[in-house]
């Protein structure tokens, strides 16, 4: 393990004082920051660990990466899903971790970090993958069966109906429109359609047929 200098900031003192005695326990120098104003150069390290509290308070994290891009950033917050660890990304943190995670995990992170690389839970990259895919529906393999068939649950159409029309079992056209959600990243038919609604494949038949 390569010792770190690490700049410990925001939460309250206590929160920093326990990551601080963790860190210094693993062999790193740690400074405390109250606040990312606080990091200086051969004090702050070429990492900082900060809590946020709000979705509003990342607006710091972004303004700290434009003044020192080289610093690593991991962000802790009371709970990170996948739009939690996106938003840590956009604003410029090389990872997020909820405030429960493992200590060893956190020391891992950090190390990760401070090598070049973002790091991020498997279930959350998949996640993420899956959106991205989505968003972009390159990568989707999305035919005119499937457009046809989001259509028909926009319309309130149940899975018996659609299976019929399309000669499937009921049991089939389960599985087939299952596929189909985890192909979009989305978890059921009402995020299918939210989806489908979202990038214009519930159209009129001429326009969504260019899309798909």
């Amino acid at each position: 393990m390569t010792v770190q200098r690490v700049g410990v900031s925001g939460g309250t003192p206590t929160w920093r004082r326990g990551i601080i005695a963790v860190l210094d326990e693993a062999g790193h120098a740690v400074a405390e920051l109250p606040t990312l104003g606080r990091w200086r150069p051969g004090k702050g390290g070429t990492a900082v660990i900060v809590h946020i509290d709000s979705s509003d308070e990342l607006e710091h994290v972004t303004e700290f990466r434009n003044e020192h891009p080289h610093i690593a950033v991991i962000t802790v917050s009371p709970e990170v899903g996948v739009a939690e660890f996106a938003a840590s990304i956009r604003a410029g943190a090389a990872s997020a971790v909820p405030e429960d995670v493992p200590i060893d995990t956190l020391v891992t992170v950090l190390e990760h970090v401070t090598t070049g690389m973002s790091s991020a839970p498997p279930p959350i990259m998949r996640a993420m993958a899956m959106r991205v895919a989505a968003g972009f529906g390159e990568a989707l393999s999305i035919d005119q069966v499937d457009v046809e068939r989001l259509r028909a649950l926009a319309n309130g159409w149940t899975v018996a109906q659609i299976a019929s029309e399309a000669g499937f079992s009921e049991r089939e056209m389960f599985r087939l429109l299952n596929t189909l959600y985890g192909r979009l990243g989305v978890k059921n038919r009402t995020e299918a359609i939210l989806w489908a609604s979202r990038h214009g494949f519930l159209d009129e038949p001429e326009s969504a047929a260019g899309r798909a």
